[in-house]
């Protein structure tokens, strides 16, 4: 990946997409919006995946963030909380808190911020 200083902020681009990172600009992403979002989105993609090899359907899932900092200068990210949305054939609780357990071990952004960022995860059922 490369990053590209230019008006007022970062950016990198993929393909045809280009992705604009600022912590002063709020029309940009700032880096803890999006290492939030990689947290989340890499959770959500292990979980779906675990649910799929135990042929348990999701038709939609939702992902709600709520942080918590660090009261010092610094600010520093201390937790993130996961809220899955979830949508699905027959959906039972135990196998869904089951999948996001192991989800957990085995999400590599997790994984990476683990000892630094506590990470708490819950669910819901919506039909």
């Amino acid at each position: 990946m490369e990053l590209l200083k230019s008006e007022g902020c970062f950016s990198t681009e993929k393909e045809h997409n280009r992705l604009y990172i600022s912590g002063s600009n709020k029309r940009t992403f700032s880096p803890s919006e999006l290492m939030i979002a990689s947290i989340a989105s890499c959770s959500g993609e292990v979980l779906l995946s675990t649910l799929e090899r135990k042929e348990i359907i999701i038709t939609d899932m939702k992902i709600e963030t709520k942080e918590k900092r660090s009261t010092g200068l610094i600010k520093r990210l201390e937790h993130v909380h996961l809220h899955y949305l979830l949508r699905g054939t027959a959906l039972k609780e135990e196998e869904i808190k089951k999948a996001i357990h192991l989800s957990k071990k085995v999400c590599p952004m997790i994984q990476s911020v683990q000892g630094s960022i506590s990470i708490t995860e819950s669910f819901s059922i919506h039909k």
